[in-house]
């Protein structure tokens, strides 16, 4: 059974050596692909990125941190909280709908942390990122401690573990076809089953079927 722990802001845990870098701990800044969505290709043959659609938090010349919103479900939220020790049997009776949506794999970098991605209206806890549409993301435990305790949304989607490119990774794959960059759009995060996510971010974002994009080339992230 999966276990998780919602740590406050520890650089040591993301892609970066440089604190300062770690999305945890600052703002994002402008940038043309984050915040954003990356959407898979058709021809992506990697099985922890294959029709997958990635919430791209934080891009810049280090590197880039991103979330799977259709990735594997491992079991609802709040069964995952209690297996872990955070909530109690008792408190599960009033916790709020997200609670009760599965916790899904955001990619396959340190699968031990969890980050709760929220429509985030008055919700700005120390270490979140803005990810534009009304969105925020945080893997910080006092933010998710507010929220178990009714203090914050409880609209949200919980994601465990994240997805990291290294400086140059991304762009390099973006060279090769591997995504196609889209913005933002809470109906594919919030509002869309699991398993249409990936064709309907292509409709949303182009106007197409991803089988239209899809060639005899088969490449890799």
């Amino acid at each position: 059974m999966p276990q998780i722990s919602l740590n406050r802001c520890q650089p040591n845990l993301l892609p970066w050596k440089d604190a300062r870098l770690s999305p945890r701990c600052t703002p994002v800044t402008d940038d043309p692909l984050a915040p954003g969505l990356l959407l898979a290709s058709p021809n992506l043959d990697d099985p922890n990125f294959e029709q997958t659609v990635i919430l791209l938090g934080h891009h810049d010349a280090d590197g880039a941190l991103g979330w799977v919103i259709n990735g594997t479900a491992l079991m609802q939220v709040e069964e995952l909280l209690r297996s872990s020790g955070l909530i109690s049997a008792a408190a599960a009776t009033t916790l709020g709908p997200g609670f009760f949506q599965p916790a899904r794999v955001g990619g396959p970098v340190d699968p031990a942390t969890g980050w709760i991605v929220y429509r985030h209206k008055d919700f700005r806890p120390e270490n979140f990122i803005e990810l534009g549409a009304g969105l925020g993301v945080t893997g910080d435990s006092d933010a998710l401690d507010r929220v178990m305790k009714g203090k914050g949304p409880q609209d949200f989607r919980m994601l465990i573990g994240y997805s990291g490119w290294g400086p140059g990774q991304l762009e390099s794959e973006l060279q090769q076809g591997a995504w196609l960059p889209a913005a933002v759009d809470p109906v594919l995060v919030f509002d869309t089953p699991s398993e249409k996510v990936w064709e309907e971010a292509y409709r949303r974002s182009v106007g197409l079927s991803p089988v239209a994009f899809r060639s005899g080339r088969r490449g890799q992230a």
